[in-house]
């Protein structure tokens, strides 16, 4: 028999990391395993309170935290030491601790993805967006920043089936996911058992195949059997993965010798694709993360009228100062992850994007319930907009509605030539840049950038990071009113599909 754990996972969103505090989605390493802390616990060892911990390079990083300690002069991922410089690869946005890496005026940081056995980098991407995608990547970044050389030395991650598989990606577009009528079955026709609040299989009988016997109640081990996998894998909806549904792939490096822990995520649609970087090796927030986005350049791109755009996007946010009620289960200070919907209209007249991130859910562990918690807004329960059907959340004392969850995050951009002209062919406006803010808030540092995808261009996809702070108020009898100010730090990527095939789409 074979000895599988079992996942006790509950039903979420996009999960987007694991304790390295992003991503996404999602993201990370999505699920608990022995000897690993769980999806956004904070594993690390604090000091006493008042304890001064040095940081002589001002990154935020304790200088303990910087030393692989091996002696072989490795200092490994913990420690940096990237000396990365590019021209030319995929627009890019930095950031460390949640804090954007800033490039000078006029420039992006960039990022580059190779793998063994391809030439280059565009072969990775042919790769990437096919049905036979690279089991091993490498992600370098420019940051274009004095910040570049306390990112990690890049080194090749293979592909985290365990990541890349994760059940919990399935449910989103349903109610609640039922196989009843699907005829997902053991390969000896005996019907599995799919356990919503673990989101795994079972078996229902005992079952012998190839000289490995089954029991009742044991768990299906989809991760490492394609068998399971291919039939699974039809349910995940058009909406699982931020729409990219099985297409999305999980690459990690763990390695305490060479101090370091990474994740790359990429997510890809029919035409482009998105990666998020993550070095997690402080156990907390991830010490840096990278967002990027490419696919296939428009060739056939419309210079007038406007296209509109809808689709998923996925996101790490940070949650601080908020203030939760005393008899609330949820701490709203964690980092979550967030799924939901993206709208963007593009006007080629006027050269400008504007677009709106509508979340539906939130997602982080909780240390309280010692469990994975889903909160469902009400945008994630209106299918007349294309969203989710999944009941709206029940506030209570014990589970407040915190007025962060239902803040949409507001896109402007300027379209411009991303294209460079040849002798023979004009410089295509097929890139944007601009602002990402979260509505209602008092915005900080803050940055977007897109483009667009596909031979006529009715695929676009782009990165975004923001900061918003807000009060919340309280009010006592005495007239006294004391004010709280709870601040938002969001980043992650978006995909929208253009409503009308070929050229430009009408609103």
């Amino acid at each position: 028999m074979r000895i599988i754990s079992v996942l006790l996972l509950m039903t979420s969103g996009l999960a987007l990391t694991a304790c390295g505090g992003g991503a996404g989605g999602s993201a990370g390493i999505l699920a608990e395993k022995a000897g690993v802390c769980k999806i956004n616990e904070d594993c690390s060892v604090n000091p006493d309170p008042g304890t001064t911990v040095a940081d002589s390079d001002g990154d935020g990083i304790p200088d303990s935290d910087e030393d692989d300690g091996d002696g072989d002069g490795d200092t490994g991922s913990g420690a940096g030491g990237n000396t990365t410089t590019a021209s030319t690869g995929n627009k890019t946005i930095a950031l460390q601790l949640f804090a954007l890496n800033k490039p000078a005026a006029g420039t992006t940081a960039i990022s580059q993805l190779s793998a063994t056995g391809y030439a280059d980098m565009k072969a990775v991407e042919a790769a990437i967006m096919s049905t036979n995608k690279p089991k091993k990547l490498k992600f370098t970044i420019d940051t274009k920043t004095d910040k570049n050389s306390q990112w990690a030395v890049p080194v090749e991650m293979n592909e985290d089936e365990y990541g890349t598989r994760d059940l919990r990606w399935i449910p989103l577009g349903h109610v609640l996911p039922t196989f009843a009528t699907a005829t997902i079955t053991d390969r000896g026709g005996n019907p599995l058992l799919y356990d919503p609040i673990k989101n795994s299989f079972f078996y229902t009988a005992a079952s012998t195949y190839n000289d490995e016997t089954f029991i009742a109640g044991e768990e299906v081990d989809y991760q490492h059997d394609d068998f399971y996998w291919n039939k699974i894998k039809a349910y995940m909806g058009t909406k699982a993965n931020a729409g990219s549904g099985d297409k999305y792939r999980e690459y990690r490096v763990k390695d305490e010798e060479a101090n370091r822990d990474e994740v790359l995520q990429v997510w890809n649609w029919n035409d482009s694709y998105a990666v998020q970087y993550q070095n997690q090796i402080i156990q907390n927030d991830a010490k840096q993360q990278a967002w990027s986005f490419g696919g296939k350049k428009p060739t056939n791109l419309s210079t007038t009228g406007k296209s509109k755009f809808i689709g998923r996007f996925a996101a790490t946010a940070k949650i601080k100062g908020w203030k939760a009620p005393k008899e609330s289960d949820i701490n709203p200070n964690t980092v979550w992850k967030v799924q939901g919907r993206s709208e963007v209209v593009a006007d080629f007249d006027t050269s400008s994007v504007a677009g709106t991130l509508t979340p539906e859910t939130w997602n982080s562990f909780q240390t309280k319930p010692d469990a994975y918690y889903t909160w469902s807004t009400s945008e994630a329960a209106n299918p007349t907009a294309g969203n989710l059907t999944m009941p709206k959340s029940t506030a209570t004392p014990a589970t407040p509605d915190f007025k962060f969850y239902s803040a949409k995050i507001k896109l402007k951009g300027t379209i411009v030539a991303g294209t460079p002209a040849t002798p023979t062919t004009p410089a295509v406006k097929d890139s944007y840049s601009g602002s990402a803010e979260i509505n209602g808030f008092t915005p900080g540092d803050n940055a977007m950038q897109g483009g667009f995808f596909g031979t006529d261009g009715h695929e676009t996809t782009g990165v975004f990071a923001t900061t918003g702070t807000t009060t919340q108020q309280i009010g006592g009898s005495d007239g006294q009113i004391e004010t709280f100010t709870g601040t938002e730090s969001i980043n992650g990527t978006f995909n929208g599909q253009c409503t009308a095939p070929g050229g430009a789409c009408a609103p």
